[in-house]
């Protein structure tokens, strides 16, 4: 099976393996913060805006991360950046120890996590490719997104666990460990091209150059939108799981835990399949098929009542989430050189920083019209965007 291609090389394999324990990290942080802000406020819009909050410095360092990947030993700067992650997360969990502090400080802290994502990400891709040689480049960027979605499984059922047993405190423990663990053991891996060092002002210079070079390829450009308008009617479910697993499923934690186990689930599927599949020729039309078909799974997921056949639902959502990603990412690292590799990942991070305004207006239109409205438009809008981009945009069908 072609999967075993990139795990002959080592650089591969510690790159993954550490990669990984970062994502069981975030997966943590990100169930937990947004468990302890919907018990401490009972406001499903305060709960969206801490996923807001997570997405928005993407749209300021998204270009800038990208950019410092490119310019910067990478590996070095991964370490930092988990390193600096776990160092906030450790202060969250010592502030909730002592007492119950200001919902405002916490988000501002989410905040600064959000930053530290935006170097994570393209730093993070970049190593990994950088760990194999060119012809594996698809193949290990579908490994890392199975090894990314596995363990979003563990993540999600140790996160309902912990909420239940030890409290929101407990899991940012948990996470700052994995980041800490992870950003001492990462070794150093050698680029395929040499970063040449520059200063920060050269670094922002290189990020807007990184942005224009890409609106000038016009897939690039297409792919991009695309992304953001996944992230302002798609990806913004995530914000509302809290709310519609206590006040519409009424479940806990752990039933929060489930539902996020069953979107686990079903990333990884989306994820082992295209890492099967190997090569796939028409990724135009596959995105566009994966788009309509996540918007039909959300439709489906808003009108569900039964907690049962919700889990069996967000397995589909989150199949189609995975597989969006990857093609997506393999689409980009095609029509980019080398030396962009960092930045057009810090394009695509720059595009996911739209997602706070889908975050934002679904927790008010939750607020407004109720869960189960919310979620159905937005579903119903991704099937209308993939099927008018299936007939009317020829340059996407044919990439």
């Amino acid at each position: 099976m072609q999967s075993k291609g990139a795990f002959r090389h080592p650089g591969f394999r510690g790159v993954w393996g550490t990669a990984v324990l970062a994502g069981l990290a975030n997966s943590i942080e990100r169930l937990s913060v947004g468990w302890f802000i919907l018990e401490q406020t009972n406001s499903v819009f305060l709960t969206a805006l801490s996923f807001a909050l997570r997405n928005l410095p993407n749209l300021v360092f998204g270009p800038l991360g990208g950019a410092a990947a490119d310019s910067f030993k990478r590996s070095r700067l991964l370490k930092i950046t988990w390193a600096s992650k776990g160092l906030i997360l450790a202060s969250m969990a010592l502030l909730l120890m002592t007492g119950q502090p200001p919902v405002g400080l916490i988000l501002c802290l989410v905040l600064l996590l959000g930053i530290g994502f935006t170097f994570e990400v393209p730093t993070t891709q970049a190593l990994i490719t950088d760990s194999v040689p060119p012809e594996l480049t698809a193949n290990s960027i579908a490994l890392y997104s199975v090894g990314t979605r596995a363990i979003s499984l563990v993540g999600a059922m140790v996160s309902g666990v912990l909420l239940e047993l030890i409290g929101a405190q407990g899991a940012f423990l948990v996470a700052a460990t994995a980041l800490g663990l992870g950003s001492l053991v990462l070794k150093d891996i050698q680029p395929q091209t040499v970063a040449i060092a520059l200063p920060w002002r050269a670094v922002f210079r290189t990020a807007v150059d990184g942005l224009i070079a890409m609106g000038r390829l016009p897939i690039v450009r297409i792919l991009l939108s695309l992304t953001i308008l996944l992230e302002i009617f798609a990806y913004s479910y995530q914000s509302l799981l809290p709310s519609i697993a206590r006040d519409l499923l009424n479940v806990g934690a752990t039933g929060l835990g489930t539902l996020s186990f069953g979107a686990g689930i079903g990333s990884l599927i989306g994820s082992v399949t295209l890492s099967c599949l190997g090569e796939v020729r028409r990724k135009g039309i596959a995105l566009l098929l994966v788009t309509s078909l996540y918007g039909l799974f959300l439709v489906a997921f808003s009108l569900s009542t039964w907690f049962s056949l919700s889990g069996f639902l967000i397995i589909g959502v989150g199949a189609m989430a995975s597989l969006f990603d990857a093609l997506q990412w393999i689409t980009l690292q095609h029509y980019v050189p080398n030396d962009m590799k960092g930045r057009v990942i810090g394009g695509w991070l720059f595009a996911t920083g739209f997602g706070w305004l889908g975050h934002v207006v679904l927790g008010l239109l939750a607020e407004l019209w109720g869960l189960q409205m919310a979620l159905g438009l937005s579903g119903v809008i991704v099937v209308v965007l993939g099927g008018s981009l299936m007939a009317f945009s020829a340059r996407l069908r044919q990439a």
